[in-house]
């Protein structure tokens, strides 16, 4: 009995034994299969993280992009501006024709030659300068009367008196003249008024108006 009994214990270590054996061969594969996952885990994560590196990069290149297009463009704006403050050639010297020129008292004084008019400020037909553009104006107005007479002109901005001009003949050719600097918006008007005196005057150098732009403004 002893004996079976024996016999049972030896196959029963030699079965466990076996089983063990049998255990340890189908751990080894999954062990590898194991490692090898990891590994390409490993791999995916190592690709992953230079992705994220390149987009990180490219990140920064698009910002500093961005950085230098607003530099670009705030510098684009600023010699626009520039551009646009250039003061443009403006200028008009108007005279009356012939000999003499009669002007009544407050009335405009419309010079019908137009020497110079660049800019196309000056109306021969409302004797009006129109300011083509804002700026510092520079008006030059001559008058000389005659007949022993005197002249009063006025130089008015829309209508407010901006300079005065005054000439007496005494017994000799006298001038009276002046010069003005007005600052003017875009479209303002400026024009010679007659205020009272002499109704004769003399034409042509003796009697002009003249001005032109010394800077212009926003």
């Amino acid at each position: 009995m002893l004996s079976r009994s024996y016999s049972y214990l030896q196959l029963f270590l030699l079965i466990a034994s076996v089983t063990m054996t049998s255990c340890a061969d189908d751990v080894d594969p999954l062990r590898a299969v194991t490692e090898q996952q990891s590994q390409k885990i490993s791999q995916l994560e190592s690709l992953l993280q230079q992705q994220a590196n390149k987009m990180a990069a490219m990140d920064t290149l698009i910002q500093q992009q961005a950085a230098t297009i607003s530099g670009m463009q705030t510098s684009v704006q600023t010699l626009t501006s520039q551009m646009a403050l250039q003061t443009p050639f403006v200028a008009f010297e108007v005279y009356y024709s012939g000999t003499f020129a009669t002007v009544q008292d407050h009335e405009t004084m419309k010079f019908d030659v137009i020497a110079l008019n660049v800019g196309n400020g000056y109306n021969a037909q409302t004797g009006m300068f129109t300011a083509p553009v804002s700026g510092y104006y520079m008006f030059h107005t001559k008058v000389t009367p005659t007949d022993l007479g005197e002249v009063y002109l006025y130089l008015e901005k829309e209508g407010q008196g901006v300079d005065s001009v005054y000439a007496r003949d005494d017994n000799y050719q006298q001038t009276g003249d002046s010069a003005r600097i007005v600052q003017m918006a875009k479209g303002e008007r400026v024009w010679l008024v007659k205020d009272h005196g002499e109704k004769r005057i003399h034409a042509w150098v003796w009697s002009k108006m003249s001005g032109y732009l010394l800077q212009a403004t926003p």
